[in-house]
């Protein structure tokens, strides 16, 4: 054997130790391999690559079947992440969902790094590794999810407190003043010495006592106004707007299907808490002028659109702990398997979105990764 054959078998063998010792690491980690030539549309996965984004060994590889497990709300990002790199002739780092055959949700973290570059820029080739960061992730949102509540119960303890001093400073103001006015009267009717004296104080007395009454049943009707059971959903949507456009001064439009709605109670009860919260926030921050609430049935689900022309959501606003009432609703969303989007720009206004499938997912039997 010449020194050059030698060589060969030993840079050969060297290889194969190095892929050895490389494959030990990726497994070791967890870690799925990728390449694709762009130029081709050529996809090769490693075997765990493929389990981790759900495709069986005998799915062919491409960007297409990839794609179509990326969970939508994330598709935009990903696609964007990778033709940015691909122009650039960079890498990128992304945390993305992947949506299983089964419906299950996975968090996977990818890099991608372009490894060939031609002339003018042009990108042949790309290269990645990716992981599975579900555990991770949930343990992230569980504990923002106990920051969030904690931030909801601080805020709905204040509000509270400060519906309590305003329920207070009202029956001081108006109920305890009148009824002591009302005492007077009485007292005056008491020592009345002749007939008119006696009329003309019971004139005056009655009057007040008929505001007093109305006002005890404005305050009770307040504190607990009637709702769907009592107005049905179009009623209690109405009802709502009309209060809130009383207050702020913005002009609404309500667009709701034909009744009966084929939908269950407390599906129509989580909606309108949502419908109640977003409305409510119009009125309170959004300086709007004009509402539009839409309510429509399509693809198996009730959906709800309430678009303002006000101020706007701030960038980077939603979703956020302060966002307590928005927080809340999407919270109770989860639970029948719904989804809340709240969207907009700064003097553009605002549009709060929300989903719920009619048919309630079933709760899955096999343990959840904790």
């Amino acid at each position: 054997m010449t020194a050059s054959a030698r060589r060969i078998r030993q840079l050969l063998s060297w290889l194969g130790d190095r892929d050895r010792q490389l494959q030990l690491a990726l497994d070791a980690a967890d870690l799925g391999t990728w390449n694709w030539d762009p130029s081709t549309n050529e996809l090769a996965w490693s075997d765990r690559c493929r389990t981790l984004i759900g495709v069986t060994a005998d799915e062919p590889p491409s960007v297409d079947t990839f794609l179509k497990r990326v969970h939508p709300d994330d598709r935009a990002a990903v696609e964007l992440a990778i033709d940015s790199a691909l122009r650039n002739g960079g890498s990128y780092s992304i945390e993305y969902r992947i949506v299983l055959p089964d419906g299950e949700i996975r968090w996977l973290h990818s890099l991608g790094r372009v490894h060939q570059t031609g002339t003018h820029g042009r990108s042949f080739g790309m290269s990645g590794i990716v992981r599975d960061v579900t555990v991770a992730h949930r343990a992230s949102e569980a504990a923002l999810q106990h920051d969030q509540v904690l931030a909801l119960a601080h805020r709905l303890q204040r509000l509270h407190h400060s519906e309590r001093l305003d329920l207070a400073g009202l029956l001081q103001r108006e109920i305890a003043n009148n009824l002591t006015t009302l005492r007077d009267h009485l007292a005056a009717a008491g020592r009345a010495a002749t007939v008119p004296e006696v009329q003309a104080a019971s004139s005056a007395a009655l009057p007040l006592l008929e505001q007093t009454i109305e006002r005890l049943r404005w305050m009770v009707f307040e504190l607990n106004p009637p709702g769907i059971e009592e107005l049905g959903f179009a009623g209690a949507m109405e009802r709502v707007l009309g209060d809130q456009a009383g207050l702020a001064g913005f002009e609404y439009e309500l667009t709701m299907p034909e009744p009966p709605l084929p939908v269950p109670p407390r599906t129509l009860e989580v909606l309108f808490s949502v419908a109640q919260e977003a409305v409510i926030n119009i009125g309170r921050h959004a300086r709007a002028t004009q509402v539009q609430v839409q309510v429509r049935i399509a693809d198996g689900s009730i959906h709800l659109h309430v678009r303002d022309n006000g101020v706007g959501i701030p960038e980077g606003a939603w979703p956020r702990p302060q966002c307590y009432g928005l927080l809340a609703a999407s919270a109770r969303l989860a639970e029948f398997g719904g989804t809340l989007r709240a969207s907009g720009s700064a003097g553009q206004g605002t549009t709060v979105e929300a989903m719920i499938p009619l048919t309630p997912p079933r709760p899955r039997n096999r343990e959840s990764p904790s």
